[in-house]
């Protein structure tokens, strides 16, 4: 297994600072979560960013809106993503969410087969599960996990599991992992609790996306099962940026390698299985 820090969980640093802390951190290398505005720059540059600091891009998450896209623009950032997948050497997986609407899907299969074939066979494209942000979300076809592992089936897709994502849910994460692994080509993983806010992107911030060890999720177990399936794909820590923030430089460096370590800790095959039960993992990261 090679463990990654996604690029969006500080996006307040500058790139190549981003890239400095992930190396420094104890990863093997980064996700890049591409923005409207990082869509737009020419990958060669951050291809040399990323060299400067020894800090190989594995993994490339398609460009993130604030805002839900037209059925339009969704197809085009997968199709523009792709490209931008493409041109990084070290990439192997092109991360897709599933459209939100039914009628988003004519476009959205259209653009996945475009970007298939602009990516070839040296880069997969791994399908996200989705999760629940507020309660007012709508249930879509891929809120079942029969459905994606069906779908991805059917298409020739990886599957990337999101911890936070399905805990969201409800799903049990680790039967949802064994379920997952046949597909498997990247994890994103982070903790989460129970606790609900009204407003969905509080959800995804506070709630969701926590640091190992700071909610309720067996992690810990997770890695251990990962270990023992034999899984060689990668796993990527997602986090939210107000896990990490803080004005000193020297406090976020110590909170992401804090999460590295439990990562690591938790796939190393001298790891030690849970010596206590618990809802959760002990880790405490404050």
């Amino acid at each position: 297994m090679q463990l990654l820090v996604s690029t969006g969980s500080f996006p307040w640093l500058p790139l190549g600072e981003r890239f400095r802390l992930i190396r420094q951190a104890g990863a093997d290398g980064a996700e890049l979560l591409l923005t409207p505005r990082l869509a737009k720059r020419d990958p060669r540059s951050i291809v040399r960013l990323a060299a400067l600091q020894n800090t190989p891009i594995y993994s490339v998450h398609t460009t993130l809106r604030l805002r839900s896209p037209s059925p339009h623009t969704e197809a085009s950032d997968v199709i523009e993503s792709a490209r931008f997948a493409a041109a990084l050497p070290d990439c192997r997986v092109l991360i897709v969410h599933p459209p939100v609407q039914r009628g988003q899907i004519g476009s959205w299969l259209a653009a996945i087969a475009e970007a298939t074939r602009i990516l070839g066979s040296r880069v997969a494209i791994g399908l996200e599960n989705p999760g629940q942000h507020q309660p007012t979300d709508r249930p879509i076809p891929f809120d079942s996990l029969e459905y994606l592992m069906r779908f991805a089936e059917e298409w020739q897709l990886g599957v990337v599991f999101d911890t936070a994502h399905a805990a969201s849910l409800g799903w049990d994460i680790l039967a949802t992992l064994q379920t997952c692994l046949p597909r498997l080509v990247n994890i994103h993983l982070s903790d989460a609790t129970d606790t609900d806010w009204r407003l969905g992107i509080l959800n995804s911030l506070l709630r969701d996306h926590r640091l190992p060890g700071q909610g309720t999720l067996p992690l810990t177990s997770l890695l251990h099962l990962l270990r023992r399936k034999g899984y060689r794909g990668f796993v990527t820590l997602e986090l939210s940026p107000l896990r990490l923030l803080s004005l000193r430089p020297s406090t976020v460096q110590r909170r992401l390698a804090t999460a590295v370590e439990f990562a690591r800790h938790g796939i190393s095959e001298r790891a030690p299985q849970r010596s206590r039960p618990s809802s959760g993992d002990s880790a405490q990261t404050n």
